[in-house]
């Protein structure tokens, strides 16, 4: 959404088995991400629980007005469908971890760390907020992040292209699944999906090039009524 996060707190919820290594490193790991994203901890709780528990609340601000917050519900005929990254990485990294997939190694490295060291899209909020009519973050994926858009803001998305990572294709051959649920409904990412008006998209693309971030177009708004349609090469769109 644009805003500066200034500050979180955190409350822990430990089991008796969890070791006092496990809890320093989970320690250094707060530390570390406070230091990278200049967020400062004010304090929080720790508790004893039969589960592992990580409850974390975050603080922001940002000097726009509340107008001027990209809702999920601003999205219109004519504008540009964009997301901040690719995707499939997190969904083939969790298949990795938990599933224990077979995955050449060379890319194995890159789609668990998408899981392990996720990195979040904080500066294509900010830097590209005052240009987004709307958006949303994909951690539930990308397909229900698009309907959820398209419902709150009655129309439809015509998505013209898919933002695949690379090497997901031959992973998902792999693996005995189709590369478009992988990206489409792996979900857990942390890239931001949003809508930018036409007018606003050339200078947008400037700031995104200037601020070394990705702004990958992958369709267009229509007048609808909350329907997610894939146009591929000609053929009829089919609704996802």
């Amino acid at each position: 959404k644009g805003l500066v996060p200034s500050a979180y707190m955190l409350s822990l919820g430990l089991p008796r088995s969890i070791s006092l290594h496990t809890i320093k490193e989970l320690t250094n790991g707060f530390r570390r991400a406070s230091k990278e994203f200049r967020i400062n901890f004010i304090g929080g709780d720790t508790n004893h629980s039969n589960e592992f528990t990580i409850d974390c609340s975050m603080f922001g601000h940002s000097n726009l007005p509340i107008s001027a917050i990209p809702a999920q519900s601003g999205a219109k005929p004519g504008d540009i469908i964009v997301t901040s990254g690719v995707f499939g990485q997190t969904a083939a990294g969790l298949m990795i971890v938990l599933n224990n997939a077979r995955v050449k190694r060379q890319i194995k490295a890159k789609f668990t760390s998408s899981v392990m060291v996720p990195k979040p899209r904080l500066k294509f909020g900010i830097h590209l907020r005052k240009y987004l009519s709307s958006s949303i973050d994909s951690s539930d994926g990308l397909a229900s992040s698009l309907y959820r858009l398209a419902i709150r803001s009655n129309v439809d998305f015509q998505v013209e292209r898919i933002p695949i990572a690379p090497g997901i294709a031959e992973f998902a051959t792999d693996s005995g699944i189709g590369s478009e649920e992988l990206v489409m409904y792996g979900g857990e990412e942390f890239e931001i999906v949003g809508t930018i008006p036409l007018g606003r998209l050339r200078r947008a693309r400037q700031i995104a090039a200037s601020e070394r971030l990705k702004l990958i177009e992958i369709g267009k708004v229509s007048k609808g009524s909350g329907k997610v349609f894939l146009n591929r090469n000609g053929d009829i769109p089919q609704e996802l």
